[in-house]
């Protein structure tokens, strides 16, 4: 292996397994996966959600830090006969690299999460084989490598934009009620679109519970809609 490969923190039996994109700087030179500034945000996620660092599995698609921690750098125009699905707009990951991805399935395997936290548009492309962040985030899915998975935003993006912090923050809490176990569990919710005041009171006298929200469509600056 080169002799700046990260390698993954392995606990095998972990429920969880969090997966980057590729190593910084602080990184390569510690060999260490998310030590760095990321790293830092990472641990307050976890601290929010009641998780423990050492109980994690964590590592990244690409153990090799790209140039300029720029993932452009690992990708190149289609080649011929390529099947798996572009990274970047119009930009797919060289066939060189594609064995990180086989070593992280194979660490997957190895460990038997109970949930894979996937960081990011790499991750999903790995993991899922999707992009998109923003469409992906917050809803758990099968993973291509077995186990499910939760897609949200990689600190290293609520960085740049501090906005995204809140629903990151509420993904990683999901996070940690997903990993206590295997199988997706769908709430059961029933829908209401009643026609009249007394319909929406009989159908929350029969549903209805001690805590709900409230949501106010407008249009024209006059209500359209509401929502409970």
């Amino acid at each position: 292996m080169p002799a700046s490969w990260v390698p993954h923190q392995l606990v095998p039996g972990s429920p969880i397994y969090i997966v980057g994109e590729a190593p910084g700087e602080q990184e390569a030179l510690k060999g260490s996966p998310f030590v760095g500034a990321s790293g830092h945000m990472l641990d307050d996620f976890l601290a929010l959600a009641k998780l423990k660092r050492q109980d994690c599995s964590i590592g990244n698609v690409f153990n090799l830090r790209p140039p300029h921690n720029n993932i452009a750098a690992f990708c190149e125009p289609k080649p011929a006969g390529y099947s798996l699905p572009s990274l970047l707009p119009g930009q797919y990951v060289k066939t060189e690299h594609l064995p990180h991805v086989t070593h992280l399935q194979q660490n997957i395997a190895t460990v038997k999460p109970n949930l894979i936290l996937a960081l990011g548009n790499t991750a999903c492309w790995a993991l899922l084989g999707k992009t998109k962040i923003s469409e992906l985030r917050g809803f758990v899915t099968p993973s291509l490598a077995g186990p499910k998975l939760l897609p949200s935003y990689h600190p290293a993006a609520i960085i740049r934009n501090p906005k995204l912090w809140p629903v990151t923050a509420q993904d990683f809490q999901k996070a940690a009620t997903e990993c206590k176990t295997p199988e997706i569990v769908r709430p059961n919710r029933h829908i209401c679109i009643p026609s009249t005041i007394l319909e929406a009171y009989e159908f929350w006298k029969a549903f209805g519970g001690s805590v709900f929200a409230c949501d106010v469509e407008t249009a024209d600056r006059q209500i359209t809609c509401m929502g409970f």
